[in-house]
Order: structure tokens, then sequence, then C-alpha cells
């Protein structure tokens, strides 16, 4: 997960730079922190729901479903009885930006330190639904839930192959 979660980060941080925070959601929108200073437009990832299946030599595979939470500091924006237009379609503008970066996207960003790395282990992204969350506090929270493929190989058992090249094998050629 902590693979995927990276990648996510990174292709957010790289196609969408109007989002001011990124973070693996540990519920910071639920119990505010004035030592845990968010900055809006922010965004929260979290593993909702992981299936595996189990495949041969301990590999397995999964489904995940991966949410996506956008939050925007709205108590700020309140102008009264005069609605922003533009800061609303901003906001909309950002939620399409992320589905843009995130909808197809599969681990193939992360280098190695050595010029490149393919991280191939998950599927393409697809989003399957955008929820507006009710709250009662100066927040306005849309859930974009995606799932993918992923592959798990680290359990899995290595087979080391040996050659013997110090053995002489003699037979009898008439047998």
């Amino acid at each position: 997960m902590d693979t995927i979660y990276r990648s996510i980060v990174k292709q957010l941080q790289t196609e969408v730079p109007a989002i001011k925070w990124i973070d693996l959601d540990g519920g910071q929108l639920e119990a505010p922190d004035e030592n845990y200073p968010v900055q809006f437009p922010a965004v929260f990832i979290d593993f909702r729901n992981i299936q595996y299946q189990q495949l041969s030599r301990n590999t397995q595979q999964a489904v995940a479903t991966i949410s996506v939470r956008v939050a925007f500091d709205i108590y700020e924006d309140f102008h009264g009885n005069a609605p922003d237009l533009e800061l609303a379609t901003d906001r909309l503008r950002l939620l399409h930006n992320i589905y843009v970066a995130l909808h197809g996207f599969s681990g193939l960003i992360l280098p190695d330190g050595n010029g490149g790395f393919e991280d191939n282990h998950f599927s393409k992204l697809q989003r399957q639904s955008i929820i507006a969350e009710r709250r009662g506090d100066a927040l306005k929270v849309y859930n974009i839930t995606f799932q993918c493929a992923v592959r798990d190989l680290q359990a899995a058992k290595t087979y080391i192959s040996h050659w013997l090249d110090d053995i002489t094998i003699e037979h009898d050629s008439e047998i």
C-alpha cells in the first residue's frame, strides 16, 4: 500500500499543483488540531477496502478501493448573500483535475535513484463515485472513490537455481 500511496501523492503533486496539502487520511478533518494545521484545498488518501485472492507461490492479487477526500475551507468564503461564481467553479474544476490526474493512472513514476524505476504492481485507477459529505463545520468535503487491481509479491517464495559444475557423470553407451 505504501507504494500505491507514494505514487498517488507524486501524481497529484505533479499534475494538480493547486492542492496545498496531501496526506494519508488519519481523521484530521474530524478532529482538527491547532498543532496540526491543514492548508486548503487539501487531499486525504485512504485505503477503504482491499480484498485479496491467493495465487501460486504465496503471491496475492487484490481489488483495492481507494478514497481520495478533497476538502475546501468554506468559512472564509461566505459573503452574505452574494455568491462567488468563480470560486465555486474553481472548486469544481479542481475536483475534475484530480479525476483527470488519477483516472487511468497506474504506478509508473517512482524513481529508484539510478535513472528510473517502473512500479507496475497496481493497475489503472478507475473512478467509482464522488460523494459530497454532509458536515456541520466550515468544510466542504468530496469523497472520490477509485478502484484498482493490486499484485502483492512480498511474501512470494523465491527459488534459487544451483549449478553443479564440478560433477562428472559417466554412463555406459550400450545401456
